[in-house]
């Protein structure tokens, strides 16, 4: 992780498996290129999940939350190439993108990116109290193959909350101290405040785009 990325675009979406071919192209080809050329932002990655809709998600971390609202970003959206208007008809609907800022991160991504990611959102209600909140993300990092814990709150209106653990491997965590773990995560959430939790895990795929 770029240690100088205080923010994040998180980015959800969702196309029929007919349009997954074009779908992917068009991201490794075009697209995550394309936003990180944009001033402050530091890199951009790929993952998917067989088990959930929308079944793919990007991460483009950012110097800080002001990126997304910057003329860079916006102009992005507002000059959008055909390739990428032609792309739009096939998700339509099926996307949410949010701004995250980031409150605290340890540890460091794989090697190589081959690996998989957990994630826990929530639902925040009136102001993170970030020391109780990220209170124990880190021991995470006890479990056999977690490399990096990244805990985000977003700054627009619908207040949502994101823990991210990454793993070296496909294969993910071992399960039975990664489900211990996690038990552990939700009841330290709904303890400081938080609520409608939900848990999702994923696989790299594409090639990672990182600005040096």
């Amino acid at each position: 992780m770029d240690r100088n990325a205080n923010g994040m675009i998180a980015v959800w979406l969702h196309v029929a498996e007919s349009r997954e071919e074009e779908f992917n192209a068009w991201y490794e080809m075009e697209h995550v290129a394309e936003v990180c050329a944009i001033d402050g932002v530091a890199s951009g990655r790929r993952y998917f999940s067989a088990a959930r809709l929308p079944k793919y998600l990007v991460f483009y971390e950012t110097r800080d939350e002001q990126v997304e609202p910057g003329p860079g970003f916006q102009r992005l959206l507002s000059h959008q190439t055909p390739w990428s208007c032609r792309m739009q008809e096939f998700y339509g609907e099926n996307r949410v993108r949010r701004n995250y800022r980031r409150l605290f991160a340890q540890g460091a991504f794989p090697a190589t990116h081959e690996g998989s990611l957990f994630t826990l959102t929530a639902q925040v209600s009136g102001s993170v109290d970030t020391a109780r909140v990220t209170a124990g993300a880190a021991d995470a990092l006890n479990v056999p193959g977690c490399v990096a814990v990244r805990c985000f709150e977003n700054v627009a209106a619908d207040a949502r909350y994101l823990e991210v653990y990454d793993f070296a491997t496909a294969d993910g965590p071992a399960q039975t101290a990664w489900n211990d773990f996690i038990e552990s995560r939700q009841a330290a959430l709904r303890s400081a405040g938080l609520s409608n939790i939900v848990s999702d895990s994923y696989r790299a795929t594409g090639t990672p785009q990182v600005v040096s």
